[in-house]
């Protein structure tokens, strides 16, 4: 029998999608070990759907409303609602974006060619990494860029295509 009161457990529950990860991660070990099974599930089933963002509070704020405000959406608009409210940095996103809206099927090694550093790959997960509330319950199994871009095996390497959905969320933003 736990200590903790049904109300002040259901009030746990409820901050779970905008509390920090590591934060969660404690609740789950905490939980298990007073018998709260409510709470260890929603904690253990948000940073599921997190998949590999490990979020601080904030993040975790700012995520949770995107997945309130783009539950249920077709994919398009989900991603002209992530990037409408985090918009891509100019270090690092932009650029990459507009290499690969310009160079549809470009081998990842053209595009570090063209980028200029090589962490191609890295930037491309980091466009749903930093948005991730906004495609909560329809991630895919890692990479999940794969939302955004289509892989494709060459003999080069594999090679990357923005899917329709992300051309047009990101042309109506003027992204692209």
């Amino acid at each position: 029998m736990s200590v903790f009161s049904k109300d002040h457990v259901a009030k746990a529950i409820a901050m779970v999608p905008a509390t920090a990860s590591s934060t969660l991660r404690l609740w789950i070990e905490r939980g298990t070990a007073e018998g709260l099974d409510d709470l260890v599930s929603a904690c253990e089933a948000e940073l599921a759907a997190r998949g590999p963002s490990d979020f601080s509070k904030e993040q975790a704020a700012v995520n949770a409303r995107l997945a309130a405000e783009t539950e249920g959406l077709p994919l398009e608009e989900r991603i002209f609602r992530a990037f409408q409210q985090i918009p891509p940095n100019i270090e690092e996103e932009r650029d990459l974006i507009r290499i690969l809206h310009a160079n549809p099927g470009i081998s990842n090694a053209e595009a570090t060619r063209l980028y200029g550093v090589d962490k191609v790959a890295l930037v491309i997960g980091h466009f749903i990494h930093w948005r991730v509330g906004a495609f909560h319950g329809v991630l895919p199994p890692p990479p999940i860029s794969d939302l955004l871009i289509e892989r494709a095996p060459s003999p080069e390497g594999v090679r990357y295509t923005l899917r329709p959905e992300t051309v047009s969320a990101w042309s109506r933003l003027g992204i692209v």
